[in-house]
């Protein structure tokens, strides 16, 4: 229905800044909204369709959510199975559960908290238009491109369970959206370095993984700034931007160095005195090699 029905988009009417590139007088613009609306009305038909238990590990993530509530201060990742996350996801739960017991009586808890992740969904589809209309000059192109990221199944999947995900991937994907203006000719002043800061700092309140975006973005800006300017001006750009990132995320990380003498702790770590076990994955040529280890050692086939 969605695909059927934004194709009319292509007929809407036409976009100034796009010429007709034979598919039509395209308006990004309005197929952008058309998007957002067809993936926001997917989200409201589910809503109450959804088991409440949907979601990876979504009881240890509404844990959280609890020992805020309850204790009225962040855990350390000790103190249960998902409690070593960065706290924003969880602090904003915290807040909507009160306001949906206020304003939404008949809501479970569970569903207020999916609201958020919605929320975060589409707002990552929305960056992930912007950066197809920047990144590509046929209209066309742009126009799949959204198709694209309106539909990827896991974001489809992640937006409507409860969990820090959604929120990283907001925030790593405003981080790309920035990135590619500069690639594209954007200026690189100091409102722009001071926002991907912040959205640095917001990610690694989210989840630790969105570190792994920043040598890519200072390459960026660095370059850029090199491109227009001197290499100290490049050095100094980088600078506001990993002290935007700790001003805004740093006490979190400084906490951990605190307790547990690391700032990243994960779920893996030896010091929570969380046991836990999984398979390894395949690491070994052994793993490739061979296969049907319950056909060999029947044993093990009751076990696993």
């Amino acid at each position: 229905f969605a695909i059927l029905g934004g194709l009319a988009a292509f007929f809407v009417g036409p976009n100034p800044t796009r010429a007709n590139t034979g598919y039509g007088l395209i308006d990004l613009r309005r197929w952008r909204w058309l998007l957002i609306a067809s993936l926001a009305t997917l989200y409201v038909w589910n809503f109450n369709r959804l088991p409440l238990g949907l979601g990876m590990d979504l009881l240890y993530h509404q844990e959280y959510v609890d020992f805020i509530l309850i204790n009225k201060s962040l855990p350390f990742a000790d103190q249960g199975w998902q409690l070593f996350q960065p706290p924003l996801a969880y602090l904003l739960g915290a807040l909507m559960e009160p306001l949906v017991a206020v304003y939404a009586p008949g809501l479970n808890p569970a569903e207020g908290l999916r609201i958020l992740t919605i929320l975060c969904s589409l707002g990552i589809v929305w960056v992930g238009c912007l950066i197809s209309e920047i990144s590509f000059n046929n209209a066309g192109t742009a126009a799949a491109a959204m198709v694209v990221a309106t539909f990827l199944p896991v974001n489809l999947y992640m937006g409507q369970a409860f969990g820090n995900e959604p929120f990283a991937a907001l925030f790593g994907s405003l981080l790309i959206l920035e990135s590619v203006r500069m690639v594209k000719g954007g200026p690189v002043t100091s409102p722009v370095l001071l926002r991907i800061g912040l959205w640095f700092g917001l990610g690694l309140l989210s989840k630790p993984t969105v570190l792994l975006l920043l040598p890519s973005v200072l390459l960026v800006v660095m370059v850029r700034q090199r491109l227009n300017s001197t290499s100290l001006a490049s050095l100094r750009s980088a600078s506001v931007i990993l002290l935007a990132s700790v001003a805004v995320s740093g006490w979190w990380y400084v906490r951990n160095i605190f307790h547990f003498g690391d700032p990243f702790v994960g779920g893996w770590e030896v010091g929570r005195s969380l046991d836990w076990w999984q398979y390894p994955g395949f690491r070994i040529p052994e793993h490739w090699l061979r296969f049907g280890e319950s056909l060999v050692t029947p044993f093990y086939a009751g076990l696993d």
